[in-house]
């Protein structure tokens, strides 16, 4: 029996087992909203004084003077509504809006069979070194002279404006209950010229241990391609590119194959979700979170973020570039991340197709109990079998999270829900709004 909804942390593993986090030190959540902000206007302009003397002045009458007042308040509400306004669409704007492109491999069936192999390792390093930064994050000393390093990792820029990718436990520290991150004081990334410049935190999400920060920069910078990562294939050749160790052997490239696909391991030290990473055997070490991991093209195809255990040799884990292209692209835009952060409200055991030809009732979901805080109450009942939402047949949480994954908090849902009756069997279609995770 699972407690659906499939982002809800009930379903999360707290613990990755042979699992570990891979920069230099453990991470933690930051405050899902925006760090870029401005200053805003909170008071309403002050009409001048409009006292009225007992003694009247020459040539002026009490009507005007009413009317002035009238005219100065009349001023006041327009400003004021205004203000209101402004603060309004301010809130409903906190990032840019920044479209990041997944390319396909080149189509090889014109080309030489030298190609079809790809790239050579010398020209995926250098078509994608100038593109992976290393990161250190610090904290004053307790003395207040200077800052202390906390960690050191990798991260892959985005943007030529200056967005950059990387681990949310790259620039972060665990705290003690092991829920959520707290931010570095600062971030410092280095690039492949050996030059540095401070960051800025954007924002991050932990239950996929990204996150999104960002430099000031003159010169324009050199974006990443972008792979996708659906297009790989088992034992086809990848690189990797980050700063094992720290800033020390920045730029490290190591090789290796894909060595699986969709293995579903825990991210981050704190609060992360189980989702499916590409697993590869190229050498991953301390330090090479954050960093890029390349297909034979030279496309980034995933976010390293995970290895084995000390008793492991070899497996290693990335983020797929799929879910960071959106992941990231929200962060940007909100400050957080929306889609797909919903839930039902309803708790089930799955019915198969076997068990419904077995038992002679409709494959689905069964609902065991309905959250009484959500828009369920009233429209589903335990015993109930949900078949479908929006039209599409669940059966899973994979199938289900298909759905959801393009929805937030508030939006409607129609659920197909068979529900036995008084002529045994009767289907109906129940409208519900989603719940926030």
């Amino acid at each position: 029996m699972r407690n659906h909804d499939p982002n809800s942390h009930a379903s999360r593993q707290t613990s990755s087992g042979g699992f570990q986090v891979i920069s230099g030190q453990p991470a933690g959540e930051f405050q899902k909203v925006s760090h870029i902000s401005g200053k805003e206007d909170t008071g309403v302009p002050v009409m001048a004084d409009l006292s009225l003397g007992a003694q009247r002045h020459s040539g002026i009458r009490l009507f005007w003077v009413i009317l002035i007042v009238l005219a100065g308040v009349a001023l006041m509400v327009a400003i004021a509504l205004a203000v209101l306004q402004w603060r309004e669409e301010a809130s409903d704007s906190v990032g840019e809006q920044v479209q990041l492109t997944l390319q396909q491999p080149p189509d090889s069936s014109n080309q030489s069979s030298s190609y079809d192999d790809g790239l050579s390792t010398e020209e995926i390093a250098a078509m994608a070194e100038d593109s992976v930064v290393g990161i250190i994050t610090a904290s004053l000393s307790s003395s207040g002279n200077g800052y202390i390093t906390n960690s050191q990792g990798s991260g892959v820029i985005l943007t030529s404006d200056g967005y950059i990718v990387t681990n949310a436990h790259v620039i972060g520290t665990a705290d003690s209950t092991g829920t959520t991150y707290i931010p570095a004081e600062r971030i410092v990334v280095y690039f492949h010229d050996g030059s540095s410049v401070d960051a800025s935190l954007i924002a991050f999400d932990a239950p996929t241990d990204l996150a999104v920060i960002k430099v000031e920069v003159q010169q324009e910078l050199t974006p990443a391609v972008l792979g996708d990562p659906d297009a790989l294939v088992l034992g086809e050749r990848v690189v990797a590119i980050g700063n094992p160790g720290g800033i020390s052997l920045s730029g490290t490239i190591t090789q290796g194959i894909v060595s699986g696909l969709d293995r579903t391991v825990t991210v981050g030290n704190a609060g992360g979700d189980q989702i499916p990473c590409i697993q590869t055997d190229a050498a991953i070490n301390t330090g090479n979170s954050g960093g890029a991991l390349l297909n034979k093209y030279g496309q980034v195809v995933g976010i390293v973020s995970i290895k084995m255990g000390d008793s492991y040799e070899n497996i290693g884990f990335a983020i797929p570039m799929d879910l960071v292209k959106s992941v990231a692209e929200e962060l940007i835009a909100h400050g957080n991340v929306q889609l797909g952060r919903v839930r039902i409200g309803v708790t089930y055991t799955s019915i198969t197709e076997e068990m419904s030809a077995l038992y002679g009732i409709p494959a689905g979901l069964r609902v065991v109990e309905v959250d009484a805080q959500s828009d369920c109450v009233g429209k589903i009942q335990p015993g109930d079998i949900i078949t479908a939402m929006d039209g599409t047949q669940v059966l899973d949480s994979d199938s289900i999270d298909a759905v959801l994954q393009t929805k937030i908090a508030g939006d409607p849902l129609i659920l197909t829900v068979y529900r036995a009756d008084e002529n045994g069997e009767g289907y109906q279609n129940v409208a519900i709004t989603l719940m926030e995770e």
